[in-house]
């Protein structure tokens, strides 16, 4: 793994090139992407996505792992067992390979939903970079506040990249997530208080 950055999930990226598939899309590289604040901001009992994109090296995937540590505020903790990663699987069409499903990792070395297998049976021809999905569930009982943690990219038994996180559970506002400033970090904003209804 040469880098890896953070990416929102309304983009889909070449694994050939790390190039942005979107003729519309007003940011076209990773590089540009990396550029953008993330601040996302989830609703409490919901899901807030985004996704990692590992430029390969030449050992490939097959020792690249991606865990979370829970994230952690003042008003309590969002555990890391609410993170979900999933690879990307890729489907060819008119010569481009376009990320299509999501096939949930297994936290293991070995087996075959493991990032290295996955990538293996899917084939991808001249793959430079793998894209994973991850899932936050932000959980009912949450209360409004800062919430942080890392998500870590790693190769082997080697820590390559740790990813400050924190995240904002809000009343209801959604939020967006898009790669920070530095490719190493991940934020995510506090989780807003509660509104009362006017009357």
């Amino acid at each position: 793994m040469s880098s890896s950055y953070l990416i929102h999930d309304m983009v889909r990226v070449c694994p050939q090139t790390g190039e942005v598939l979107e003729e519309q899309a007003r940011i076209r590289s990773l590089a540009e992407l990396a550029e953008v604040s993330s601040n996302p901001v989830s609703p409490r009992n919901a899901y807030v996505s985004f996704q990692l994109i590992v430029r390969l090296d030449d050992a490939g995937p097959s020792a690249i792992r991606f865990e979370a540590d829970p994230l952690r505020g003042e008003q309590g903790e969002i555990g890391a067992g609410e993170f979900v990663f999933y690879a990307q699987w890729y489907h060819r069409v008119q010569g481009r390979y376009y990320p299509d499903a999501l096939v949930p990792l297994d936290g293991g070395d070995a087996g075959p939903r493991t990032l290295a297998a996955i990538s293996a049976a899917n084939d991808v021809e001249g793959q430079a970079y793998v894209a994973v999905w991850v899932d936050l569930f932000v959980p009912a009982g949450v209360h409004a506040g800062d919430y942080r943690g890392a998500v870590r990219v790693t190769t082997g038994e080697r820590d390559r990249y740790a990813r400050d996180s924190a995240a904002r559970a809000s009343d209801g506002r959604a939020g967006r997530i898009a790669g920070d400033r530095r490719p190493e970090q991940l934020r995510r904003q506090p989780v807003a208080p509660d509104r009362q209804p006017e009357a």
